[in-house]
């Protein structure tokens, strides 16, 4: 899972899906267990590719298979996901019910995940509601990340800014 996530970070989709493509075990319970977090990396191949129907069936199986087998740290970031991009195509009664879920998880132990998934939740709910108050703790969340250090989650914040609200800080964004 691992190996895949950083072959898609590096831009590799055709060697990712290869190795998605052929699993290292054919053991019922290893297959089992693996199913949801594979099918969250499936979800990010067509997202990446401009499948969005594709995207959200992975997404919807991951949820799933994270839920089923008790995987709370990588189900947070599934439903958030999944809120992102059906406030973006979706019905508002959809990512309500995700939004739910994801708030009756227990906190989950990695912390950059979380982070990744608060922020998604926040940006959809943002484009949902037209609410300001979300916009402004974006905001929030950008300059903790920034005096943290955390790069990732300045850079998703800052091109979630630019891309929904028109917020165009050149400097800051290069």
């Amino acid at each position: 899972v691992l190996q895949v996530r950083a072959l898609l970070q590096l831009g590799r989709i055709d060697e990712a899906k290869s190795l998605m493509a052929d699993p290292p075990s054919h053991d019922i319970a290893f297959l089992s267990a693996r199913s949801g977090p594979m099918d969250l990396l499936w979800a990010q191949v067509h997202l990446i590719e401009g499948d969005l129907p594709g995207a959200m069936m992975a997404l919807r199986a991951a949820i799933e298979g994270l839920e089923y087998w008790n995987q709370t740290t990588q189900l947070a970031i599934a439903l958030a996901e999944a809120e992102y991009a059906i406030s973006r195509v979706g019905t508002p009664e959809e990512a309500d019910d995700l939004h739910e879920r994801f708030e009756a998880l227990p906190f989950p132990g990695l912390y950059h995940d979380y982070r990744r998934a608060l922020v998604l939740r926040t940006a959809a709910r943002a484009i949902r509601t037209s609410d300001p108050s979300y916009l402004s703790e974006l905001r929030r969340m950008l300059a903790e990340a920034e005096e943290d250090g955390a790069a990732a989650i300045v850079v998703l914040i800052r091109l979630l800014l630019f891309r929904h609200f028109d917020e165009i800080e050149p400097e800051e964004l290069c």
